[in-house]
């Protein structure tokens, strides 16, 4: 297949969870023997290529010039929208709306564009339930695909990051630092915990004033680490070391570095909003993050459970959620798409979707975790 990788302009100015999963697809995709590229607005046609696949849901504008070069269209919305009283009665009016312009300034526009696509796939059911909610979608507008982590964090070493950092008996919180992200409320809510605070990421220029009250109010003996990058050794290192993982956010609709704390043998503690019991089930806590006492209830149950290498939840991510078996999913979906647009028979090349899971000695057995019938505005950053 000739493919075609988008998402919006600013994104990789402070990369997050979106953009590790548009890598990810990169990665896979062209390890499978696809020509893939990403989108270059000064030199690529979109109709030279067989099918488009848009992370995130800021550019819908692209969206209008995909289907104008009729073009099937994949979109992953990375999206946990907020129902109001305004879409409950709009929503209906969004099929009816089919001349829209990418310029008009109508806001109805936008129930119109989430039709655009000939699928959206969601990491989680209930994103699609919300989407589908707000919107008025269809059931089989979606398709349910989960994140993934590579397996290079289960062979962890633990001291790579103490040794380097000289710190042990921490907790630890990875992500960009935003509102969203909520690590004001959980070093609120860490406090006199005799345990030392790490962050891993950066501020985007708009969160600075946050970045500062979080420096401000954080233990003088907290780390603060830049953003250090995605499947690096050193990353899966403070994973398998920390005593918690914690992903306070406010939502999280997959929450990546909960797949990769836990196939590091790290213990998580993560919001109980989002799609996140769907993806860890009993292996993980889950915290409310608009309530810093029962945060810091969470926190103290989760430091005191059992190792997850004991609860099987190593074991768990690493046979449900490896990037090689989500691809599996992504390239059916492909084709499906390509064979309801006629492209099929011209588009497919490349080896088997199971090459990979050979490659690093995995089963080949179809995975679980599809549906491509059911479904189960917040930032679309994860």
């Amino acid at each position: 297949m000739k493919i075609l990788l988008n998402t919006y302009q600013a994104a990789y100015q402070n990369p997050g969870g979106g953009e590790v999963v548009l890598n990810k697809h990169y990665e896979h995709l062209r390890s499978r023997g696809h020509h893939v590229e990403l989108f270059n607005q000064w030199s690529h046609k979109i109709q030279d290529f067989d099918l488009v696949h848009n992370f995130g849901s800021i550019n819908r504008d692209f969206w209008f010039a995909v289907k104008g070069a009729n073009v099937p269209l994949i979109v992953t919305p990375i999206l946990w929208p907020k129902r109001s009283i305004f879409n409950m009665i709009c929503a209906p009016l969004g099929k009816h709306f089919r001349n829209a312009s990418p310029y008009t300034r109508n806001p109805l526009k936008v129930y119109h564009e989430f039709r655009l696509p000939d699928r959206l796939i969601v990491n989680s059911q209930s994103e699609a339930g919300k989407i589908a909610e707000v919107f008025g979608l269809r059931p089989e507008d979606f398709s349910v695909i989960p994140n993934g982590v590579d397996q290079s964090f289960r062979e962890a070493d633990r001291s790579l990051f103490t040794q380097r950092y000289q710190i042990e008996n921490f907790l630890l919180c990875v992500g960009r630092i935003a509102n969203v992200k909520n690590q004001l409320g959980f070093i609120r809510a860490a406090a006199g915990l005799n345990l030392r605070l790490v962050f891993i990421g950066s501020p985007e220029p708009s969160t600075m004033g946050y970045y500062e009250q979080c420096r401000k109010e954080a233990p003088a003996d907290t780390l603060f680490i830049d953003r250090v990058e995605q499947g690096s050794p050193l990353l899966a290192s403070a994973f398998a070391a920390a005593r918690l993982v914690v992903i306070p956010s406010q939502f999280e609709t997959c929450g990546i570095v909960a797949m990769e704390a836990g196939l590091a043998g790290g213990k998580v503690a993560i919001t109980k909003n989002g799609g996140t019991r769907e993806y860890y089930k009993d292996y993980v806590s889950y915290l409310d993050p608009q309530s810093t006492s029962t945060l810091r209830k969470t926190l103290l149950t989760a430091l005191g459970a059992d190792n997850p290498k004991a609860s099987g939840f190593q074991a768990y991510i690493q046979q449900n959620y490896l990037w090689e078996r989500v691809m599996d999913q992504t390239l059916e979906i492909y084709r499906t798409i390509l064979r309801k647009a006629g492209r099929f028979a011209a588009a497919e090349s490349g080896p088997s979707v199971n090459a990979e899971l050979e490659n690093v000695g995995e089963s080949s057995s179809r995975p679980i975790y599809i549906n491509e019938s059911k479904p189960s505005m917040v930032s679309d950053r994860a």
